[in-house]
């Protein structure tokens, strides 16, 4: 059993060392961070290791998505995520997901599901919800953020709602200064026909380890 184990242990512990993210001792913020604000800068590297770094981005419009892969329905957003990447590579989009998978197997699992998916862009790992911290994240996920070319953000949206991926590229696409394609549709984030029935009956799960938010 231990033997078995030990490929699974020795890649988490080895993503553990890729992903580490830096946020700089910035303050934790108690609520999402607020349209307008000047989005914190943060270092990390994505789950294949490329470095990451926030400021390299400036100028261009960035989407930061967090997410969790427990939560039902995460594979139908990362796809209407990818979906955004792709269309509006050209315009200069830029976009992240961070996965907040906790603890040591976090990151391992997170590049098991991504792979599983076929998810291009970068996503990166932040099991310690360090980089979650200082922009406000909490439950519900996912949670994302749209950064304008001037570094501030522009939009924020959280949960998995109707018109949710609508909202979002509508969010990007005035960001960017240019307009929806007219014919073209985002795919919204319903899970597959054969899991809705069983995905009804379920309640999103609470992740003990992950702060949640106040009423």
């Amino acid at each position: 059993m231990w033997r078995s184990r030990m490929p699974f242990a020795l890649t988490a512990c080895a993503l553990m060392l890729v992903w580490a993210p830096t946020a700089f001792a910035q303050d934790v913020a108690e609520a999402p961070l607020a349209v307008g604000v000047v989005a914190p800068h943060f270092e990390i590297k994505t789950l294949e290791g490329t470095p990451v770094k926030l400021s390299d981005w400036h100028g261009k419009v960035v989407v930061l998505d967090f997410f969790m892969t427990s939560y039902k329905g995460t594979a139908a957003h990362l796809q209407v995520t990818e979906t955004l990447a792709t269309k509006y590579a050209a315009a200069g989009l830029k976009v992240l997901s961070i996965s907040l998978q906790p603890g040591e197997t976090g990151p391992a699992m997170t590049k098991s599901f991504v792979d599983e998916h076929e998810i291009a862009h970068p996503v990166a790992a932040d099991p310690a919800q360090k980089i979650a911290r200082i922009y406000g994240v909490y439950v519900p996920l996912p949670a994302v953020f749209v950064i304008g070319r001037d570094g501030k953000i522009t939009f924020y949206q959280e949960g998995s709602k109707e018109g949710a991926a609508t909202k979002l590229e509508q969010a990007i696409a005035t960001a960017l200064g240019t307009a929806v394609p007219a014919g073209t549709e985002t795919a919204e984030e319903q899970p597959p026909p054969e899991e809705t029935a069983e995905a009804t009956a379920e309640e999103e799960p609470v992740c003990h380890c992950f702060k949640q938010k106040e009423e």
